[in-house]
């Protein structure tokens, strides 16, 4: 075919003669007969590509089952698969079942390792159709053979008699760790006055949502670790028997009354960690109580709606290690009131303290500086305000904090974080952001001033935080990038919000890794 000819009759003629229009037809039938050919050509060579790919996917099937049956996890023991099985169920259970799909070996030396089948997380992501049946946990229960158990329940669609009947499956004396949550308008249907003994109970966390766990009676003789949570402050489990005097983990989630909950810690001799959350009827009413021995006790951790008077001064904590102190309420600015019964207290645990969080305002930061010469192990600091620092108080503050040949308060300190509005930079006073990254090269890389003295830091700080409201806008983006730049391994972020709660969230943070 001439496709030049075709093109000239195409382009001197919009209307073909008859000779030159039988001649174009003749063409248009030639084409249309090789397209034809062309199209049957294209079938065949599809079918062809079919057939290669079939054959493709099978020999690939092939390769993968050669290669399969020569795995060198085919040559391990039975014993070795065991541990493997055991390292890669150790945070995540839900693994079991990806692991009993893989082949029916797997699924049989599965079956036959029993630490793999003591723990049973029930979650509230599981939907009724993918729920665990009654059965299907007790032949898991029989899987474990005789080792201790552990059950994580958190349902919100699975009847509380469902929860009854895997607590009472006849292995009550093999329960070491359960942690259940009772959702909104749920009960545990126990009888009134029936018993219940978890004879080996080590570890009980209970979360109540407007729920109740009934009024039978049920027993722990060996429990060590209690967390309790509950959305009424008026509401306490009547049935828990706590053996408190044996405890070394408390978290109670409550609201429970200052009072009470002095009760209760003056029987915990063994606690090690304890989490409070107070509701505090009076904060100018001082109650004197008797003293408070917690000689094994070493994080405390208090949230309060206004201030416990009278619990710090009876408390004595002689092995503290961590100590949280955060109010939240009406009269979160009445340091003055606080001052005579916490800093005495920070300083009684002053040799042994070494990580400290404390949400006040209005704080007299001498008396804060006084304490914090006094603890040598002090490595990690938070340190929450709601109001600015006044000009004289935040330099004063920060030079405290800031090393040099003359300054070598905080040796060990790793970790420091503050929260507070930002002051701007004024004629020939430095602001917040200039003085605290003055305070953090100090400690990151003044390595040439405190070389050769007799107090040198014995650890370089490896975490600053800063947050901030947007009250002042940052004026020195520059020097944090400088700042960056000399050492690459800080990450900084600025805030983005004038809101106080939402610049919390979205912070300026600067962490050297």
């Amino acid at each position: 075919m001439d496709l030049g000819s075709l093109d000239n009759i195409l382009a001197r003629h919009y209307s073909l003669p008859l000779g030159e229009a039988a001649w174009v037809t003749s063409v248009l039938r030639e084409t249309e007969n090789d397209l034809s050919i062309i199209a049957g050509n294209i079938s065949l060579l599809q079918e062809a590509t079919d057939d290669l790919k079939l054959q493709q996917a099978t020999l690939l099937e092939q390769q993968s089952k050669c290669s399969s049956a020569l795995s060198p996890l085919r040559t391990l023991p039975v014993e070795i698969l065991q541990e493997i099985f055991k390292f890669a169920c150790e945070n995540d259970m839900l693994v079991r079942q990806d692991i009993c799909n893989v082949c029916k070996h797997w699924r049989t030396i599965a079956y036959r390792c029993p630490s793999l089948w003591t723990t049973f997380v029930i979650s509230k992501r599981h939907k009724p159709l993918y729920s665990p049946s009654m059965e299907q946990i007790l032949s898991r229960i029989r899987r474990a053979g005789a080792l201790p158990i552990t059950l994580d329940y958190k349902h919100t669609y699975l009847p509380s008699a469902f929860l009854i009947s895997i607590l009472k499956s006849g292995v009550e004396g093999r329960w070491s760790s359960i942690s259940m949550h009772v959702p909104h308008g749920s009960y545990l249907p126990f009888k009134k006055k029936e018993r219940v003994d978890f004879t080996n109970l080590k570890t009980l966390s209970i979360c109540l949502d407007d729920g109740h766990i009934g009024r039978c009676k049920y027993t722990f003789p060996a429990l060590k670790e209690y967390k309790v949570a509950y959305s009424s402050p008026d509401f306490y489990p009547p049935g828990l028997q706590v053996p408190w005097s044996q405890l070394t983990g408390l978290i109670l989630e409550t609201g429970i009354g200052l009072e009470e909950f002095v009760q209760i810690l003056r029987r915990c001799t063994l606690v090690e960690r304890c989490s409070v959350w107070l509701d505090v009827d009076d904060v100018f009413h001082s109650t004197t109580f008797q003293p408070i021995k917690l000689d094994k006790i070493q994080q405390f951790s208090i949230y309060a709606n206004a201030f416990p008077s009278g619990l710090l001064p009876v408390t004595e904590t002689p092995l503290l290690r961590r100590f949280t102190f955060r109010i939240k309420g009406d009269y979160t600015d009445a340091f003055v009131y606080w001052e005579p019964q916490l800093i005495p207290f920070l300083r009684r645990a002053a040799n042994t303290l070494m990580a400290l969080e404390l949400e006040i305002e209005d704080a007299d930061l001498d008396e804060l500086h006084e304490s914090w010469i006094q603890m040598p192990l002090l490595s990690e600091i938070k340190l929450h305000s709601f109001r600015p620092l006044t000009y004289p108080v935040e330099e004063e503050f920060f030079q405290f904090l800031t090393l040099s040949r003359s300054n070598q308060t905080l040796p060990n300190l790793e970790v420091f974080a503050l929260a507070v509005p930002l002051l701007p930079s004024i004629v020939d006073v430095p602001g917040t952001e200039e003085l605290f990254m003055d305070f953090v090269k100090s400690r990151y890389w003044n390595d040439a001033v405190i070389q050769g003295t007799a107090t040198a830091p014995k650890r370089k700080l490896k975490q600053a935080v800063l947050i901030a409201t947007l009250d002042t806008r940052f004026m020195l983006e520059g020097r944090f990038q400088n700042l960056s730049t000399q050492c690459p391994d800080l990450d900084i972020r600025h805030t983005t919000s004038g809101e106080w709660a939402q610049a919390l969230a979205a912070h300026l943070r600067l962490q050297v890794r």
